[in-house]
């Protein structure tokens, strides 16, 4: 059962998973906070741009 413990971001809804990313990145560098801060703001931009079609 070991399998479970491996994978638990892959069970977590959406919010959760960005918490939990956001989280590993503070305990990472630098270059962890940006490759996240980047994707965040694709994925708002994304959300953005699915409002105004």
């Amino acid at each position: 059962m070991e399998s479970k413990k491996a994978l638990p971001i892959l069970v977590r809804p959406g919010q959760e998973v960005k918490a939990w990313v956001e989280r590993k990145a503070k305990e990472q560098d630098r270059s962890m906070n940006w490759i996240v801060s980047k994707i965040l703001e694709r994925e708002m931009r994304d959300e953005m741009q699915k409002q105004q079609a």
